[in-house]
């Protein structure tokens, strides 16, 4: 990606010189500046050593076994005879010690591996094993760069990285819905806990046979009905669903096709892709992996068709290295992941609907959480923070807390039921151990600061009158709150955001000169929100027709499938027409 921008700066520096006496050179194009770079040898930064591609490698595996931290495992050259390769096969497997002590480290929770293509023209598949750390990020741990795609391969693969660390049991293993990489891992490294499909990959392979049924209102039905089948989190009732389901596809004429595929590829399979089976398991699809391979593709390789191995070589080597750079960040300097931002959108969840949610107290650190008519199960872990998958605001980590709903059971975040759980019992006795202990200045001080801006926004709303007794009403019930809290035990943190929303709604009082039309962004809305798009013109050129992705159901049709799985005499209503079509 440096690479092409700079491209684009130094033609940019040229055409900007242009004037009335053309030259040759006020015509460059990124072409030009590509053959200058071949020619002067320039491109050797890329990984480019030689300009025949199997030379290049070769020059690269050399000077690296040269490298104390040599990272190239096993290296087979295409051409060569070795045992027990064919003579046309390649590959070369890579792990540096970084990577090796993240494996030994993370490997026993997690192995997710995947292949990926577009790295070259002579058809080398990727395939990368991946862990997940203590930040919830994926980091990739090995490579292999080969021709093959079976057991065999995968095998070696293994058997490289066993000599290397030792046997590695793991908790849980992901790939897609081959069993290549799994009856190699089996083989080397034995059986992991939980063998588990990428949710992604069965949902493209449903996607992709659901043109076996003709009937478009019942293809929508039928993979509505699997995604409810899918994400049933009780392994009895799962069970008896999936039975139900088995039946109505198979006795029925437009189904019959797609059943008979259903029945034999996920019927006995089921652990492998139902979400009931994932408990505690803390991954649900390789997305970690397909961001990786989308990111060496379009950052790493400017979104190009590479043809050199070389050049992808690279790219992955460059990618290793800025991950390790960013994980040494994150544990020096401290960095908002995306795991935290999504735990830190919870807590605000929690907080704006707090009164929609109802917690009862089950004694021994459990509590039963009613929300959407609903009930979960919240139990407290642990005392103590153990990872950076944490909640600022509520000083508690991802492994504190335990909760039965889906958000938590599948996706292992914290979820708005933990949120409201620590938002609302933080000054009882039972959480008063969970914020660190501050003097009473400070809480003096933090008191006075909201004060001051409450008494100045009552006074801004006295001057109000259409909203003057809802803000009034709002006002008390917060100094109320604020008189009877202990300020002293509440996170420092959550008192300047408080402080911070006092104001802002103080500031807000004294744009009433500003005229009425003006826009005034408010606090749910993003600050890099896009601006509007203006209107402009558009094509009215039929575009070709091409199959729609069925759509996943909504929460009334969960409920509709529920019931009719259940036994139930319900009608099913589908609206895909102008007509409404029945199903009983």
């Amino acid at each position: 990606m440096i690479f092409f921008f700079m491209f684009y700066r130094i033609l940019d520096s040229f055409r900007a010189k242009i004037g009335t006496d053309i030259k040759r050179v006020d015509l460059l194009t990124v072409k030009d500046i590509e053959n200058v770079e071949r020619d002067f040898k320039l491109c050797v930064e890329k990984g480019v050593k030689h300009k025949e591609d199997a030379v290049s490698i070769d020059l690269w595996v050399t000077e690296d076994s040269q490298n104390e931290k040599n990272q190239v495992l096993l290296y087979k050259r295409q051409g060569e005879s070795k045992d027990p390769f064919k003579v046309d096969d390649f590959c070369l497997i890579l792990m540096n010690s970084y990577q090796q002590l993240m494996l030994t480290t993370f490997g026993k929770n997690i192995i997710a591996i995947d292949s990926t293509h577009g790295l070259n023209q002579y058809d080398f598949e990727l395939t990368t094993i991946m862990v997940v750390d203590d930040y919830g990020e994926g980091f990739a741990v090995a490579y292999m760069f080969t021709n093959r795609k079976d057991t065999f391969v995968n095998q070696l693969f293994f058997d490289v990285i066993k000599a290397k660390v030792g046997i590695l049991k793991t908790k849980t293993f992901m790939s897609d819905m081959s069993e290549v990489f799994y009856n190699a891992w089996t083989c080397v490294m034995g059986k992991a806990q939980h063998q588990l499909y990428c949710a992604w990959h069965v949902d493209r392979a449903w996607q992709t046979n659901l043109p076996k049924i003709n009937s478009k209102e019942k293809r929508s039905w039928v993979y509505k009905t699997l995604k409810v089948l899918q994400q049933n989190i009780e392994i009895e009732s799962f069970v008896e669903q999936l039975k139900t389901v088995i039946v109505s596809l198979l006795t029925d004429a437009d189904t019959n096709k797609f059943g008979v595929y259903f029945e034999k590829y996920f019927s006995k399979n089921f652990e492998k892709w139902a979400y009931c089976f994932r408990k505690d398991c803390r991954i649900n699809t390789n997305m970690i992996l397909e961001s990786m391979h989308k990111s060496i593709k379009y950052f790493y390789l400017n979104r190009k068709t590479v043809k050199r191995l070389d050049k992808g070589l690279h790219a992955v080597l460059e990618y290793t290295r800025n991950k390790m750079v960013d994980r040494l960040t994150k544990q020096i300097k401290g960095k908002n992941t995306g795991r935290r931002m999504d735990i830190t959108k919870r807590h605000r969840t929690a907080m704006a609907n707090s009164s929609q949610i109802k917690a009862f107290n089950d004694g021994q650190n459990k509590w039963r959480v009613s929300h959407e008519n609903k009930l979960y199960q919240v139990e407290k872990v642990s005392d103590t923070k153990c990872c950076q998958i944490e909640c600022s605001f509520c000083n508690i980590c991802i492994h504190m807390y335990k909760c039965s709903c889906p958000d938590f059971f599948i996706r292992f975040t914290i979820c708005k039921h933990i949120h409201f759980l620590c938002i609302k019992f933080e000054n009882s006795s039972e959480f008063s151990g969970m914020y660190s202990n501050v003097s009473e200045n400070r809480g003096e001080n933090v008191n006075n600061n909201i004060q001051l801006c409450l008494s100045q926004l009552s006074s801004e709303v006295s001057n109000r009158n259409n909203v003057k007794e809802k803000l009034g009403n709002e006002l008390s019930a917060l100094n109320a709150k604020i008189a009877t809290s202990d300020l002293d035990n509440i996170n420092e943190e959550v008192l300047t955001q408080m402080i911070s929303h006092i104001r802002n709604a103080s500031n807000l009082l004294n744009l009433r000169n500003v005229k009425s039309d003006t826009f005034v962004r408010t606090s749910e809305e993003s600050s890099n929100k896009y601006i509007r798009k203006q209107l402009s013109f558009h094509s009215t050129k039929k575009k070709c027709s091409t199959r729609e992705r069925e759509k996943k159901p909504n929460k009334t049709e969960v409920d509709i499938i529920n019931d009719l799985l259940s036994g139930n005499k319900v009608e099913f209503i589908s609206k895909d027409t102008n007509n409404d079509h029945k199903y009983i």
